[in-house]
């Protein structure tokens, strides 16, 4: 663990994205565990990129990507290690990263899309549920 928070402090400053898939890589090799706390250190990667200002990923769920991409996941887990290296983690992580951006602006058009091709309904019925769900959100604000 040591390691792990002296690498973090070595690289402050630097891309907020290789720093948080580095961290990834690192604390995923950390002993005793083998196997079973990539979720937790995907976690950490990120709020390590929140911290650092990278606002975006609040909208980018990455964690799916790796998941539907895990023998991938691994193999790069295996390169890193193998090579000593940073690189084959951070290429994948920021291709998964990558891809999920594109998945959800992709999703975005499709509902935008879908929502101009619907007719809004002006009936009393829709009208007065609107009026209602208004007044509770608003309560619940108070």
């Amino acid at each position: 663990m040591d390691v792990l928070w002296e690498w973090l402090r070595e690289t402050e400053g630097e891309n907020a994205y290789a720093r948080a898939f580095g961290f990834h890589l690192i604390a995923v090799m950390i002993p005793p565990f083998a196997d079973g706390n990539g979720r937790t250190v995907r976690l950490f990667q990120h709020l390590l990129l929140l911290n650092s200002g990278e606002e975006i990923v609040r909208y980018i769920p990455s964690e799916t990507v790796v998941m539907r991409n895990r023998n991938q996941y691994y193999m790069a887990i295996r390169q890193s290690r193998k090579l000593e290296s940073l690189h084959p983690m951070i290429e994948f992580l920021a291709e998964c990263f990558a891809t999920c951006c594109e998945e959800v602006v992709e999703e975005g058009k499709k509902l935008f899309k879908e929502s101009k091709e619907q007719k809004p309904e002006a009936t009393p019925a829709r009208t007065g549920q609107l009026i209602t769900s208004r007044k509770l959100v608003e309560s619940s604000l108070i």
